[in-house]
């Protein structure tokens, strides 16, 4: 896991290392611009080394984010923003691994931690993910989230495809929107919105048959692991659902 996430920060220096170096924006004697330089040359010799243990410093990746923004800040003269799509799915896959206290609590909150909180250089940050961040352990030194979940309203129509948009592309294309591609896809009620998948539209689109598109998209593991676990009146409302096929719940919040 981490190689894993080095290497991904070493495809995000190498963007950038070439023009960083032509530019006199940057002091090259500055501690800034040697944390990067050294984080740069760690990262060039991941593939090269035997040893995984050798591969790469826990402190230069907890860092690598945190002082690839200062260096890029001071190159552009802005504050960069920082877009993370589903920064949850390290923990997913570390939970499923049996690692994730490890993980979390080590190196991934550190990585997050420093680059996100106090960081003068940093304008916004935005991350995407199914677990709420408020509830997640590894943000427990940030406390300036704003979260915007399937009951929020104010980016509800952001979440997917509105039916009105579902509605113009299948016209673009020639499709009608018929009540069958409505049970298909009409999948989420997120903000009082009605929202369609886009993958699964788009997919529609392409193969030109209904199908179930989204449910190979992703694993179910913790729903998995979970269900067993669950009260028995939840095993009584699923299996509801299961036979009668809709199941009406009010969620308390």
């Amino acid at each position: 896991m981490k190689v894993s996430l080095a290497m991904v920060m070493k495809d995000e220096y190498f963007k950038h290392v070439g023009v960083i170096r032509e530019s006199k924006k940057v002091d090259w004697e500055s501690d800034q611009y040697y944390e990067f330089y050294q984080i740069y040359k760690t990262f060039k010799r991941l593939v090269a080394a035997k040893d995984e243990d050798k591969r790469i410093d826990d402190t230069t990746l907890k860092r690598s984010l945190l002082v690839l923004i200062r260096v890029l800040s001071a190159f552009y003269g802005q504050k960069p923003f920082v877009l993370i799509d589903e920064y949850d799915q390290p923990l997913i896959n570390a939970h499923e691994e049996g690692f994730r206290e490890r993980f979390s609590k080590g190196i991934y909150a550190d990585f997050l931690g420093d680059a996100l909180k106090g960081n003068d250089f940093l304008h916004q940050a935005l991350l995407t993910g199914i677990q709420r961040v408020a509830k997640e352990s590894i943000f427990s030194k940030l406390n300036n989230f704003s979260v915007y979940g399937v009951h929020s309203k104010k980016y509800a129509q952001y979440f997917g495809l509105t039916e009105e948009e579902t509605k113009q592309i299948l016209a673009d294309h020639g499709v009608e929107h018929s009540e069958e591609v409505k049970s298909y896809y009409d999948g989420y009620r997120i903000g009082g919105y009605d929202i369609y998948n886009p993958w699964s539209i788009l997919s529609y689109l392409d193969e030109g048959e209904l199908d179930s598109y989204w449910v190979n998209t992703s694993t179910n593991a913790l729903i998995r692991e979970l269900i067993p676990s669950a009260s028995r009146e939840f095993h009584e409302a699923f299996e509801k659902l299961i036979i009668d096929g809709v199941l009406i719940l009010k969620l308390l919040l």
